[in-house]
């Protein structure tokens, strides 16, 4: 596998994960829309996730993956990347304007309510600007298709600022002690170190409810040895209209604050 099929593979998927190692040099993974700019993947973060796009650059190397068949195109196939990251800011959303929008509307349904139109993006200014996130894939490999949540991708740093990710079968997320296999039947024996195992889950087809889930520790032997949890799997009841003009309130409010905090 090279990188333009996981360009290809990226192109082709509505969802997908990024893993980088943060400033301690603890692994960490999120959740992101997968774009296609330049010929090569890439990301497009409004101002409200700021910190991870400021992560992300401190990080300089990021595994990129495509694990999730839901919402994706003919063709596709799940694999993963590592490479180095450029975070650029586009703060005038041209770069953003100029392609990636379409792909963006194309592939996520809550940017669409917001930008689809010249209206809606002079209504909603504060989400056109963006940090570009450009990935220079420097190997490509295979990893098992998750065919549900509770199946998750498991981030274990290999090196001094290198990562390893694979998808893997979960047999109990609560446990203290998980026991992890590969979907891809990669041997995970042979790894030890810091690791996080992630997995979302979202609603189909709006994907206007998304949750993220992150359980981190020691990799031995194909056991994680759980130090800490964030987030939930639970997806939340549909949104009420109240709710959701909250939740549209409360993106504005962090977009503008990482526009403020640029500064």
């Amino acid at each position: 596998m090279d990188a333009d099929d996981l360009t290809r593979a990226w192109d082709r998927a509505a969802v997908a994960e990024l893993a980088y190692v943060d400033g301690h040099g603890r692994p960490r993974a999120t959740a992101v829309t997968p774009l296609v700019l330049d010929g090569g993947p890439a990301v497009a973060l409004p101002y409200a996730r700021s910190n991870l796009a400021r992560a992300l650059a401190a990080s300089g190397t990021v595994v990129l993956s495509v694990s999730d068949s839901r919402m994706a195109t003919k063709g596709w196939a799940p694999c993963a990347a590592g490479g180095t990251a450029e975070v650029v800011e586009d703060l005038e959303g041209r770069c953003f304007l100029g392609g990636p929008l379409a792909q963006e509307l194309r592939k996520h349904p809550p940017s669409r309510e917001l930008l689809d139109t010249p209206v809606l993006r002079r209504e909603h200014w504060w989400y056109v600007p963006r940090w570009i996130v450009r990935v220079a894939p420097q190997r490509a490999w295979p990893v098992g298709r998750r065919s549900s949540p509770a199946e998750g991708v498991l981030v274990t740093v290999s090196g001094p600022r290198q990562l390893a990710v694979d998808t893997v079968r979960v047999e109990d997320w609560d446990a203290d002690r998980v026991v992890v296999t590969s979907l891809a039947a990669h041997d995970l024996r042979g790894l030890r170190g810091s690791a996080v195992l992630f997995t979302h889950d979202f609603a189909v087809p709006d994907l206007d409810r998304w949750v993220e889930a992150s359980a981190t520790g020691e990799l031995r032997a194909g056991v994680l040895h759980v130090t800490q949890r964030d987030g939930r799997t639970a997806l939340p009841k549909p949104l009420t209209l109240v709710g959701r003009l909250r939740r549209l309130r409360d993106l504005e409010r962090a977009c503008r604050r990482g526009l403020r905090e640029r500064v």
